[in-house]
């Protein structure tokens, strides 16, 4: 008679633990007194010692399914690439943002409105509440983090800036973000705990440039 259940448990037969109301253990002389139990996975990473009732360990968020007796080496790497796609849709989501501010800051009201869109062209023009909206994101595109280290203080270390030296006026102006993938790549494989810290998994004091 073999158990399914893994780990060091004794069978068991009735509605309480530890009991055996149907009498068919002690019939057959399998009382847990003479049950020759299961032992527990068990399990060394990194020196140290992890049991579980199952095949299954989970340390540090890396979950290992055991097969064998015998050992074995495991890298674990970062997932670049979901890390910068997650990041390019936070670039794509900021710009739709700032473009839309900028087209509602220009727009001019239409001086014979017959449309619904018409009469309420232009009612953001110059308004001074979504100005200060607009530089206070642009603030975040040039604003450093100065308890971090002097190489990772600013998202223009990773990559992420409102364009490269030599960029036209009307992009510097419109304040969008660019993202060189190239760089922010490196930046993860390099110091993914750095960039994760620059772009607000930390605490840290910003300040304005």
């Amino acid at each position: 008679l073999t158990s399914k259940t893994t780990g060091a448990k004794n069978i068991e037969l009735g509605t309480n633990p530890g009991t055996d109301t149907s009498n068919f253990l002690n019939s057959v002389g399998l009382v847990p007194g003479g049950q020759v139990a299961g032992n527990p996975a068990s399990v060394e990473v990194n020196g140290v010692a992890v049991t579980a009732e199952n095949n299954t360990v989970t340390l540090n968020g890396v979950t290992f399914n055991l097969k064998s007796e015998g050992t074995a080496t495991v890298t674990v790497k970062n997932d670049v690439d979901s890390m910068v796609e997650k990041i390019k849709g936070f670039v794509d989501q900021y710009n739709t943002v700032m473009d839309m501010i900028n087209a509602e800051l220009a727009e001019s009201k239409v001086s014979e409105p017959t449309t619904t869109a018409e009469l309420t062209s232009g009612n953001l023009k110059g308004d001074s509440l979504l100005i200060s909206i607009r530089a206070n994101l642009r603030s975040f595109a040039y604003a450093s983090v100065a308890s971090l280290p002097s190489s990772m203080q600013q998202l223009s270390q990773i990559g992420i800036s409102t364009g490269a030296v030599g960029s036209s006026l009307e992009q510097v102006k419109s304040g969008t973000l660019v993202l060189d993938e190239a760089k922010l790549r490196k930046a993860l494989e390099t110091n993914p705990e750095g960039v994760a810290a620059l772009l607000g998994k930390g605490t840290a004091s910003v300040t304005g440039e």
